[in-house]
């Protein structure tokens, strides 16, 4: 049952979109065997990676995470404006090891668990 269930979590990849015409939803479920992230090895063990976001007009709101079955967990929240030549995004990334004391909140200079990201690109 467990290898059933294992090749079904490999296999699942659930991408839902629906259009309102200028808005956008979109919703995505990934399972990955690890966690790699810019080309580090973050977690060793299987990952569920959901994500959602929203977009109207030329404002994209989102959040992605990425979660083993065992103490580790990234959250992502980020929001971006694609204009006409440019596009800006800030994100916020939030990663815990220790499920027991979880403060999301805490944005302390030198206790805090989040990472910023700021990116400006163009086409």
């Amino acid at each position: 049952m467990k290898k059933i269930i294992c090749i079904s979590l490999v296999l699942l990849n659930i991408q839902l979109s629906r259009s309102f015409a200028q808005d956008t939803i979109k919703t995505n479920i990934g399972f990955v065997n690890r966690y790699i992230w810019r080309g580090q090895v973050v977690d060793r063990k299987p990952n569920l990676q959901p994500s959602i976001e929203i977009q109207k007009n030329i404002f994209t709101v989102g959040a992605w995470g990425s979660y083993n079955f065992g103490c580790f967990s990234q959250t992502n929240l980020y929001s971006k404006i694609n204009a006409k030549y440019f596009s800006v995004l800030i994100k916020d990334h939030f990663a815990f090891t220790d499920t027991s004391d979880i403060n999301y909140f805490n944005y302390g200079k030198t206790s805090t668990n989040h990472a910023f990201e700021i990116a400006i690109t163009y086409p």
